[in-house]
Parts: C-alpha cells; sequence; structure tokens
C-alpha cells in the first residue's frame, strides 16, 4: 500500500519526517526528535517506528494540505530544509 494509506516516512539525522493523513482526510507533515537508534520496524501487518520522540514535535515544521499530491510535495519540501538546516 502506498501513500495516502501508509505514511510517508524520512528519518533524519536527529529527526524523523512523518506526513499522513488522518480520518477526515486532512493531510499533515510533522516533524519530530529523534535518537541515532530511531529505525522503522514490523509489528504484525503494520510498519512502526523506534526511537522517535512523538511527545515533542518540532511545530515551527508543521503542515497542513488539501490534497494527496500537495502533501507529497510538502513532504519533500520539508525533508530538503531540515537537510539544508543540518
Amino acid at each position: 500500500m502506498a501513500f495516502p494509506y501508509t505514511p510517508l516516512w524520512t528519518f533524519l539525522n536527529g529527526c524523523f519526517v512523518s506526513t499522513s493523513c488522518d480520518h477526515e482526510s486532512i493531510y499533515k507533515t510533522m516533524v519530530f526528535p529523534a535518537g541515532p537508534d530511531a529505525k522503522k520496524i514490523k509489528a504484525g501487518f503494520t510498519d512502526q517506528v523506534e526511537g522517535v520522540d512523538f511527545i515533542h514535535p518540532i511545530d515551527k515544521y508543521t503542515r497542513y494540505y488539501v490534497s494527496v499530491d500537495e502533501a507529497k510535495t510538502g513532504h519533500k519540501e520539508t525533508v530538503k530544509q531540515i537537510k539544508d538546516f543540518i
């Protein structure tokens, strides 16, 4: 399955970028602090993430979209912005 049914996830040095769709068809990119051991794991039939601080998102990177295409583009732009920063 592909986005939007599964989230877009990108691990970067010290953070984790996630773009997903909620049950109301609102697309959202959020960035979370991540430790050096952060990774994607298989848990049953779903992928999950370890080593990420989901309690404290980095709010300045939070973005909302109305379409799948906007969300995909916004995810890539957020990843680039963070890569340029670090």
